[in-house]
């Protein structure tokens, strides 16, 4: 939701930042929603789930994080999460499956996803992003024109000079149509 207000509400040529506050785990989306319902729909009839239940909602699982990545660089934003969970998700799989898919997501936009130890370290951790946002440089480059609109390009960025150099950038774009 935030990537298609962006989209649509924020200039082209303007920064776009989503930070999300979320233990991440989808258990509302309408994808979701339907496999789970249908898979409680089978208990309650007494019938078996199958572990091929369990791994369809795997898969839909990691097609929503694809969907949201697709979203999010479609919409030429940098994606924050801050997991209010902490420490604790490490403690079951749903949990780090959720936080994987939000690192995947910030890794993808060249963002970041921050697992805050507690309540205290909130601060800091929104400083860090402010840092980040004010530290950023532009880099633009002339792509191939021949490259079909909505096309994903994969980009990687280095400093040859500076090999020990840490760069977070974003992985790829979607080709646009020139205005």
């Amino acid at each position: 939701a935030a990537s298609k207000y962006l989209t649509e509400n924020s200039p082209s040529r303007h920064r776009r930042v989503i930070v999300v506050i979320s233990d991440g785990d989808d258990n509302f989306s309408e994808s979701i929603r339907s496999l789970s319902v249908a898979e409680a729909r089978a208990n309650l009839k007494g019938e078996p789930t199958a572990a091929s239940s369990l791994m369809a909602l795997q898969e839909k699982h990691r097609r929503a994080v694809a969907a949201v990545q697709q979203s999010v660089l479609k919409a030429d934003a940098t994606f924050y999460s801050v997991n209010p969970g902490g420490l604790s998700v490490k403690l079951n799989q749903i949990a780090m499956r959720a936080q994987s898919g939000m690192t995947t997501v910030a890794d993808a936009s060249g963002g970041t996803a921050f697992l805050p130890d507690g309540e205290k370290d909130l601060e800091a951790v929104f400083r860090q992003v402010a840092a980040e946002l004010r530290g950023q440089y532009l880099i633009q480059y002339y792509a191939n024109a021949d490259v079909p609109t909505g096309q994903f390009r994969r980009i990687q960025v280095t400093v040859p000079t500076r090999p020990q150099s840490r760069v977070r950038a974003r992985q790829g774009f979607y080709a646009k149509k020139e205005k």
